[in-house]
């Protein structure tokens, strides 16, 4: 595919603007603005983090625009960005020669940039897993009303957000189709997999490890959003140390990664499991960016991570192993881990 026209980014969350840069890469792309919805999540420093992987991305500020994140979901911010977006699109967007390339293909953000655009495709960047799965909207009928009240013109909103959307022309990515939907594929999928290796290369991130805490076996726990601990992250760690503690005699210490946009009181770990973790601090990479040669085994949930860590050769993936919690489309992501053969780390009663 040839970009000619004058790209609008739309980006909700910070793998999309890894994405977005991969694509800009690629392309060569010099005309483009990118709407930036930031990270969600409860973390205060969720959209800083986002500036700063701006900037380390190299983006040009000037090319960027933040709308609030709460807008594409919740009406009540959407009419009070809309005086906002109104202003992005008549100052910055060429009705006549723009196309527009989101990480998300629904919502008011989305359908609003779209409908002004007068475009009738959708071009996807990666937004990660869900992605890359089955993706089913439900109750689309009712939706779709919605929408076309709320802008005075008849949308129908697809029953299928990626695969079986006769919509989607392309789709710009790292991973694709990881279950082997039967679903009809109408897309075109281009790989990003080359320039996102170019950027970890340019971006590597080290762990600094105290001298007092060093010669132990060092483990790697990927966290999932907060929300989805039933029984919260004090028993995950409970129980992860246990499973360590039946399988190895060695000293050891667990590293934390909490899920873009999260965070937690780093007191309430630090007093109850002082010389057991330690958490990573920056929220501004993801840990594919991460130099984890030194580790012994990277607990992971069933998510972008466990699978970019191989695809991307950043560890050997005998390493690599995925935990079951609770989570969106969690018997897809099951089957998905099995065939990639993916070893589970039996973290037990963890919802």
């Amino acid at each position: 595919m040839i970009i000619s026209k004058k790209t609008i980014f739309l980006c909700f969350s910070n793998l999309a603007l890894i994405s977005t840069k991969c694509l800009i890469n690629k392309y060569k792309l010099k005309e483009y603005i990118i709407i930036s919805l930031s990270q969600d999540g409860d973390d205060k420093n969720a959209e800083k983090n986002s500036l700063d992987l701006i900037k380390n991305l190299g983006l040009s500020k000037d090319k960027i625009f933040n709308v609030d994140k709460k807008s594409n979901y919740k009406l009540s911010n959407f009419y009070r960005s809309k005086k906002k977006i109104n202003s992005i699109i008549k100052n910055f967007c060429d009705l006549n020669n723009s196309i527009l390339i989101t990480s998300i293909n629904y919502g008011y953000v989305y359908y609003y940039f779209k409908l002004s655009l007068n475009q009738k495709d959708d071009y996807l960047i990666d937004e990660g897993i869900t992605n890359w799965l089955e993706t089913k909207d439900r109750f689309v009928h009712i939706k779709s009303l919605i929408y076309s009240i709320l802008f005075l013109k008849f949308i129908y909103l697809p029953k299928y957000r990626i695969i079986g959307n006769v919509n989607l022309k392309y789709y710009f990515g790292y991973l694709d189709n990881l279950n082997k939907s039967k679903l009809k594929k109408h897309y075109y999928f281009v790989s990003l997999l080359d320039e996102y290796k170019k950027i970890i290369k340019n971006n590597k991130v080290k762990i600094k490890l105290p001298k007092e805490i060093k010669n132990k076996n060092y483990y790697l726990l990927i966290l999932a959003k907060n929300i989805h601990y039933k029984f919260g992250l004090n028993n995950l760690l409970e129980k992860t140390i246990e499973l360590i503690e039946k399988n190895s005699k060695k000293d050891f210490l667990i590293i934390l990664k909490f899920h873009p946009g999260y965070n937690i009181s780093k007191k309430e770990f630090q007093k109850k499991y002082y010389g057991k973790i330690l958490i990573i601090k920056d929220g501004v990479f993801p840990i594919e960016f991460y130099d984890l040669d030194f580790i012994v085994k990277i607990f992971s949930p069933i998510n972008s991570s466990l699978f970019l860590l191989n695809f991307l050769n950043v560890i050997n993936k005998r390493k690599i192993f995925f935990y079951n919690v609770f989570q969106a489309d969690l018997a897809q992501k099951l089957i998905v881990a099995k065939k990639f053969n993916f070893k589970e780390a039996k973290i037990s009663e963890l919802y």
